[in-house]
Formats: C-alpha cells, structure tokens, sequence
C-alpha cells in the first residue's frame, strides 16, 4: 500500500485531546494568573514599566497631541521595556528559571557602558508581556487588572496599576540610577547599574505597600458571587478555599496537600472544609482532578501502544487495533487477577463494594485502590519502570473504572454535574466515560478493553489530530498501513505521563508573595 509521506518531525501535545478540557477548567478556577506566573514582583515592574511610560508620554504630548506619532511611540515603548525587563531580569541572577535568564550569558564584563536592549542578548525574544508568560496575567481582559493596551502597541496602567507602580518607585526612587533607569530616550547601562538596582527590586522581595496593593487584585474583597462571568469572585473562591484548607490540615500544609484537601472537600484526618461562598469553585476542582486521573487513564493507554508498536517484536503479537487490544487485555487482566471473558461487573463490584455507604473521596483515604491521587501517583511512578510494559493497561483500565464510578456518585449534584458534561462526548466527557462503562457492563473485559483501545485511544486520535493539522507539521503519533498501524514516533518520544498544570503552587507562592501565606520550603503556613 502507498502512503504518502509525512514530515519526519513529529509535533504537537495532547494527543487524545483531553488536556484542552482540564486547562479550561483550571482557568475557571484560578483565573487570573498562569502556570508561569509564580512572581508577584513582575506584577510591580510591568506597572512601573507601563506607568512611567505613560509618565513619558505626557511629557512628550501623548498619542492623539501635538507629541509622537504611534510609530514612534511603539519604538520607543519597544526599547523602553526591553531595557527595564533587562535590567530587572539581570538584576536577578539566582532566579534562574525566570523568564529571560538565559540572557546573562551575554552579559559584557567590565565596567564600560553598553546597549541595553534584546539584539544584544542572544536570540531569545522572549518577554515577561507576552502571552505566554505574564501579558494576559497583567492586562484587564482576562488578568489582574494592572495594566491596558494603549496605542502604539504600548501600556498603560490602570488605576490600581498606578498604585502598585508608585509602591516599587518608592523604592527605585532612592537609587542613584533611577534617573536613568526613568529615561525613556537612554538604551545604556552598566554592570555596576544592573548590580545596585538588582538590590532594590529582588524577584522575592516587595514592600508592604506592594503587597497591600497586589492582595487587593488577587485577593478582592467585594469581588460578588462565584459564576462564569465572575473571574474574580471565582479566584478569590479558589484563595479562600488554600486559606481555609491550610487551616483546618493543621496551619501547614504543602501544595499536594492543599491539592487533596480542596478535591475532597476535607483533609485526611476527615476535617470538613467550610465551603462558604466557594461551593460552586470546589466543585470544579474536584471535578477537574476527576479528569486529570481520566486523561492520565487514556494516555497511559497510547504510550503502551506506542512501545508495543515500536518493540522489535511488534510483527509477531500483531499490529492490528484488535492484536494490540489482544494483547492489553491479556495485561490488565493479569494485573487484575481476572479472566479475559469475565464481566467488567466484576471489577466495577469490587471498586463499588470499597466505597459503599460513604463519599469516594473518603472511602479512599481508607482504601488506595479507589483513591483518585494515589492512583495518579501509581501511573505516573510507571513512566520511569521497567515494568510499565507488563503494569500500564491494568492500572489504566482500574482507574477509568474508578473515574466512572465516582463521576456517576456525583450525578446527582447540581453544582458538579455541568463540569461531569465538560468536553462532551468529541473529547470524552466523564459523562460520557460513565456511558461506556455502563454500556459495557455486563460484558467481558476484552471487550470493554477492546474499545478503549479501539475508539477511545485510536480512534480519538485520528479524529482529534485530523482536526488541528498545519501544513509542514506531523501531529500524527501512528497511522495505518496493509499490516496495522506504523509508528511515527522515535522511542524518545512516546507519550510521557503527566497531569495539566493546576497553577495552583503558583496561586500559593502568590499568595505568600503578597502575605496571605508564608513559605518555608515545601510548607505553607498562615502568614
């Protein structure tokens, strides 16, 4: 049979296209901030950026006055917050997973002036205003609020923008530099400049004004009630649920910690949490850690299938959908000690049984064979075995089975049951997860095995890949040939296992930045 060739590089993330749906919900949940947001610091130094910027416009006769046409002001808005990421970046040198750090390989030595601008600091252009790092976080969209897009492609910043800015320039105004820190025009430093201002605005240092200011947009008072069209409400929930999980874990607590807690709706000496006007947050959560186990299920499904399709023997066991079904089954159904013809109502019993009478996030601090995070854990810890191979399908099919049923104990709950329906059946809902395990219910195993594979695994590939090709890019894992399905993967890159960023140790770290927590290592405290 002819296939046409692909490009050799193979690209693309969130092959069965369930990340997609967890990202949504994590940003329902703590909207606001990013997975690479962890420094309240940047939050002060962008609103000093865009505040003395505008300082500068003024003076210049502004955007619609007799001043700077937008051109000029994009040119020179452009060299200015290069300068100023520059030298904060620079300035900050422990730091070294900030954004841009790499640059200070670049850095001249002496004591000579030079320029201060990205050309002159290697090829990464990278800022702390893009999109993908801090920009949608600062700007009034979709953000905290600090910042907004003004013409020329520049900032301005808001009213509560203003304040956090003037609270850093309280203490950049006490520099011999800052004279020259503030001119717009100047495109120069020194080492000795980076090095004196470095000491004035430390990533994790702030002044209590900063703080105040900073809490006030995270953290609103008066933010209303939790909803979809309330981000704020629904993030100062989410902070109100940390504080309250911290408290009742006993007042130190690590992000896994809090992580469980909030999911559970108490701690694991059975400590209520007060769900006081975050209810509707909480239930998000706990859904969302539902379908990251889902995703992890699913994935760990591919990545088996992958190796098996890449392993020397794969002509031998088949590379047909249905051999490779074959022989997971065979797998799973070793590792959970049942016959392939055996009715799944066998293992859904069983996980049922462990849970009967109570709550399944409580009965799975009793029981890590229906705990949602330990079995995360298990699959996760699989990825870097030797016996992954032998373990994976087993573990996958327990934990979806796990996932189904907790997901149907809580159809009846109004506050969760829109979130069960996220992602609907084209990116398999747990709704629709509850459906397949129902409807295979008093089948054997092998075959509720065989459509997992089948349809939920390749068949959910092809569907959701066919859908977001680009021209030059192969986002195809396998595709199918005469014999089966063909690889298009090195062994170095089969699916790794993971969950979605949860930004919630960023929340935290935010949370201690601005003095609503403290942290000491691993453990947070009530600050």
């Amino acid at each position: 049979m002819f296939v046409s060739s692909l490009p050799s590089l193979v690209s693309g993330v969130d092959f069965l296209g369930l990340a997609a749906v967890n990202e949504r919900m994590v940003a329902r949940a703590l909207p606001g901030i990013s997975n690479v947001t962890r420094y309240m610091r940047v939050y002060s130094v962008m609103a000093w950026l865009a505040w003395r910027f505008s300082e500068f416009l003024k003076e210049a006769g502004g955007p619609r006055g007799k001043g700077l046409t937008e051109a000029e002001i994009r040119r020179r808005f452009k060299a200015f917050r290069e300068k100023v990421e520059l030298l904060f970046t620079l300035g900050n040198e422990e730091h070294v997973g900030m954004a841009g750090a790499s640059r200070r390989a670049y850095l001249p030595e002496g004591d000579e002036a030079f320029d201060i601008d990205f050309k002159a600091f290697g090829n990464v252009a990278v800022s702390w205003l893009d999109a993908a790092v801090y920009g949608p976080s600062l700007g009034v969209d979709n953000g905290l609020g600090f910042i907004k897009r003004t013409p020329g492609s520049s900032y301005a910043p808001t009213p509560i923008g203003i304040e956090l800015a003037m609270a850093l320039d309280n203490s950049l105004s006490k520099s011999h530099n800052y004279e020259a820190l503030c001119d717009v025009r100047s495109v120069s430093a020194t080492r000795a400049m980076i090095d004196e201002l470095g000491k004035r605005w430390q990533a994790r240092s702030s002044s209590s004004a900063e703080r105040g200011h900073f809490s006030t947009a995270f953290f609103p008072a008066d933010a209303g009630e939790e909803g979809k069209r309330n981000p704020h409400a629904n993030r100062a929930a989410m902070v109100r649920l940390v504080l309250r999980a911290v408290d009742a874990i006993g007042g130190a607590a690590s992000v896994v910690d809090v992580r469980e807690a909030v999911a559970r709706g108490m701690t694991v000496s059975g400590n209520a949490l007060d769900l006081t006007s975050c209810d509707l947050t909480q239930a998000v959560w706990t859904v969302l850690q539902l379908r990251q186990l889902q995703r992890l299920a699913l994935e760990a499904l591919l990545r088996w299938m992958e190796k098996a399709l890449l392993e020397p023997s794969a002509d031998r066991y088949g590379r047909t959908p249905r051999a490779l079904a074959d022989r997971a089954t065979g797998s799973a159904a070793a590792f959970l000690e049942m016959l392939t013809e055996a009715p799944l109502r066998s293992l859904c019993e069983r996980i049922e049984t462990k849970a009967e009478g109570q709550d399944y996030f409580a009965a799975g601090l009793l029981d890590a064979e229906i705990d949602i995070f330990r079995l995360r854990d298990r699959m996760i810890a699989l990825a870097s075995s030797s016996d992954d191979m032998t373990l994976l399908p087993g573990h996958a099919v327990q934990a979806l089975v796990v996932c189904a049923s907790h997901s149907r104990s809580l159809m009846g709950s109004e506050r969760h049951v829109r979130w069960l329906d996220a992602g609907e059946r084209s990116r398999i809902s747990l709704r629709t997860l509850v459906n397949v395990v129902e409807s295979y219910r008093d089948q054997p195993l092998r075959a509720f095995i065989h459509v997992l594979i089948e349809t939920c695994v390749i068949g959910q590939h092809f569907n959701v890949t066919a859908a977001k090709l680009e021209p030059g890019k192969n986002k195809f894992r396998f595709i199918t040939v005469e014999e089966g399905l063909r690889p298009l993967i090195r062994p170095d890159q089969v699916t790794g296992l993971f969950v979605t960023g949860d930004r919630l140790e960023n929340a935290m770290q935010l949370m201690a930045d601005c003095g609503l927590l403290k942290r000491d290592g691993e453990t947070f405290t009530r600050a």
